[in-house]
């Protein structure tokens, strides 16, 4: 995947505002891979469910974010509102991937929105096809 986004950054002469790195999602260092303490937006993309420890993977990206910072999520969903064999169907292709959907990630975020004080916004769009979520936290606080 850096390959093809180092690739795709080059094709489109982004290289000059664009940095990429590789780096271990469950303990993701801004400052060791990009020199910032922090970041306004963190993107998850299709990712998750495929990372065994994916919890820990959020817990890093909402601690790599600035307050009032943004962590966006886009993931395969429950397929809970396609047909039943569709979803059986889809679910074992996705199986052979290591494609695990990850249920109970709106339980996760949600507790996690509740203990930053942060807003979530969690959709399932395409019949639960998809889980796309926003997780925001706090503004830092104004000062007297």
């Amino acid at each position: 995947m850096l390959t093809s986004a180092i690739s795709a950054i080059s094709r489109h002469g982004l290289a000059g505002q664009i940095r990429v790195a590789h780096g271990d999602g469950t303990a993701f260092d801004p400052q060791a891979l990009f020199g910032v303490p922090s970041f306004d937006h963190v993107m998850i993309s299709y990712s998750l469910s495929m990372i065994p420890d994916w919890p820990r993977v959020l817990q890093a990206a909402v601690n790599s974010l600035k307050p009032g910072g943004r962590l966006h999520i886009v993931d395969f969903g429950g397929q809970e509102r396609l047909p039943g064999i569709a979803r059986a169907l889809l679910r074992r292709w996705l199986a052979i991937f290591d494609v695990t959907p990850r249920d109970d990630l709106e339980c996760v975020l949600a507790a996690m929105a509740t203990a930053t004080g942060a807003g979530l916004k969690f959709e399932r769009p395409f019949r639960g096809y998809a889980q796309y979520a926003v997780l925001t936290l706090p503004p830092e606080p104004a000062k007297p």
